[in-house]
Parts: structure tokens; sequence; C-alpha cells
């Protein structure tokens, strides 16, 4: 069984975040930024994959859930302070970190009264 979330477009408080970090970056992010996690999305390509590694039965459904803070601004830091590009956060500058986490906040309390965080989950059989 594995679990893999949906693209950035799909999950708006994440794509909220990588466009939010990105006006506020001046260097170029690392390659990694807005793909890696998130680039297993794709149902057909999820199936090839397991098929091609020897998994003949795969069963995939799309799970949509409601996404949940104590606080926007637990949702900002958690987006900031949990993601990959921290430290290239913090070596631009470390006061980056609160103005993102603002940044964030003041854009999903603007667009947002719920937010659907979207994954794949899949079921595999030898």
């Amino acid at each position: 069984m594995f679990l893999t979330r949906d693209k950035a477009e799909n999950n708006i408080t994440l794509h909220i975040n990588q466009q939010t970090i990105l006006q506020f970056l001046k260097a170029t992010p690392p390659p990694f930024f807005g793909r890696s996690c998130y680039s297993l999305n794709n149902p057909d390509n999820l199936r090839s994959y397991t098929r091609n590694a020897g998994f003949e039965n795969t069963t995939l459904e799309k799970v949509t859930l409601m996404g949940q803070s104590a606080t926007s601004m637990d949702a900002g830091s958690g987006f900031t302070e949990g993601n990959a590009i921290i430290d290239e956060i913090r070596k631009e500058e470390p006061e980056l970190l609160n103005a993102i986490a603002s940044a964030i906040v003041a854009e999903i309390n603007d667009r947002l009264d719920k937010s659907e965080l979207n994954a794949w989950l899949g079921v595999v059989f030898k």
C-alpha cells in the first residue's frame, strides 16, 4: 500500500505555499522544489511503475480529505519551516521565514474557507 500526493494545482494550500515562496526567493530554487515529493501524481504512470516493478494487480483510488490546522499561522509556519527548501530560505535571509509564513496565511485566508487535500492511494499485489 502506498500514498502519494496529487499535483500541487489540485492541493490549493500546497500550490499557494509554492507560489508564495517563489515570490520571495531571489535565487533560483533548487531543482527539487515543487517537483520531487509530488511528482508521482499521474495514475497511468503509477500503474506503469507498479507493473514494471512486478506488481500485476494495482488498484488506485483518488482520496480527498479536508485539511485542518489550529490556526492559519500554524499552517503557514508548517509550510515554511517544514519545507525542504528551508535551508535556501535561511541562506538568503532568515527573517524571510516569518514574512513568507505571514504571506501564505494572508493568501489562504483571502482565498479559502476550506482546504481539500488530494492524494492517490494505491494497493498492489504480486
